[in-house]
């Protein structure tokens, strides 16, 4: 029986409330290992350990200041973002959409047909690794063409990226200032390098977008799947970088 909010007002013990101080401190911080299964290394885990120790409660949101007055490198950024994402958009969105629509609707199949309902953890039978063995299968046309797209994406995002440096560097007479900040930028980076190989956890990716899918729906799910792949590492890495 859920209880109203009434009576979690007048029955405030440990099981509704934490008594435990923001931010939460872990008393086994100091010894906590990198977990490769997690996809975590151990200069991540350095650098999260730093932050601990300013006792900073990431709970909340930090102030986000934005500066309204565009300069040169923003109309450069945006320039360079619509002339490098027009050809994926247009060449390749509709064929990966389509590549990842036909293993979405057959994992999207096995959670309805398949699954136990109520289902708490989805049963690692063999009926679930051959599900797996033909979403292996299904899925390679769609690997290539995102294999395709980052090969493409970094090949641009360097060369652009490298000719503001340059451009900017002669502007102001430092021509070292090329080297110094792509170093700059590799070490503020290399934290958060070497994650998971997904295909060694092929079966839990399947897990997790048939959780998904039978939550969002098929044709839901693979448009955002869609832009997952084309757009959202063009967000992350060129318009924000």
């Amino acid at each position: 029986k859920r209880m109203s909010s009434d009576d979690r007002t007048k029955k405030k013990d440990n099981r509704y409330y934490a008594k435990a101080d923001l931010p939460w401190v872990n008393p086994d911080w100091g010894t906590v290992q990198a977990n490769r299964v997690r996809g975590e290394t151990v200069a991540q885990i350095q650098d999260c350990q730093e932050i601990a120790k300013t006792r900073m409660n990431t709970s909340i949101d930090t102030p986000w200041e934005s500066n309204q007055n565009w300069a040169a490198v923003d109309y450069y950024v945006i320039a360079v973002a619509v002339i490098g994402l027009l050809p994926l958009l247009i060449l390749l969105w509709i064929p990966l959409f389509c590549f990842l629509m036909v293993p979405v609707f057959l994992n999207y199949s096995y959670a309805v047909c398949a699954l136990p309902k109520p289902c708490e953890a989805v049963p690692r039978t063999f009926g679930f690794y051959l599900h797996c063995i033909v979403q292996f299968i299904l899925c390679l046309p769609s690997a290539v063409l995102v294999a395709i797209i980052l090969v493409y994406s970094n090949i641009v995002w360097c060369v652009f990226g490298i000719l503001y440096l340059t451009i900017s560097a002669v502007a102001r007479c430092q021509p070292g200032l090329v080297y110094t900040r792509l170093v700059d930028n590799a070490k503020a980076l290399k934290p958060y390098q070497g994650g998971p190989r997904l295909w060694w956890y092929f079966t839990d990716c399947v897990v997790a977008v048939m959780g998904s899918v039978y939550r969002q729906g098929c044709g839901e799910f693979v448009k955002k799947f869609t832009n997952m792949f084309l757009i959202t590492p063009w967000l992350k890495y060129w318009w924000s970088g």
